[in-house]
């Protein structure tokens, strides 16, 4: 039988990845046609909220499938920390 809270649980973690890889390739890609060095993504952009989702993402994700409440503690203080830094940013931007 298949467990339906562990598939979301992983879909989580999955679907933070498949979104960090995606925003990676974007900044790699617009590099590339703009002739700069190093691709890196900009905080004050799209990218970087994608990039801060999907981080949040992966870190929720392995906080729900972590066996140790130590470890699964350590996980949603990096999903807490992420939130604050998205809010941070956000609050920054409507006030300029």
């Amino acid at each position: 039988m298949i467990s339906w809270l562990s598939l979301a649980a992983n879909m989580l973690w999955i679907a933070g990845l498949t979104l960090l890889l995606a925003t990676f390739s974007y900044n790699r890609c617009m590099a590339t046609r703009c002739k700069i060095g190093v691709a890196q993504p900009d905080p004050q952009r799209a990218t970087g909220l994608l990039l801060r989702i999907g981080l949040l993402l992966v870190s929720l994700g392995l906080a729900a499938t972590s066996a140790s409440w130590l470890e699964r503690g350590i996980w949603l203080s990096i999903a807490l920390l992420l939130i604050g830094w998205i809010l941070r940013q956000r609050h920054i931007k409507m006030n300029k």
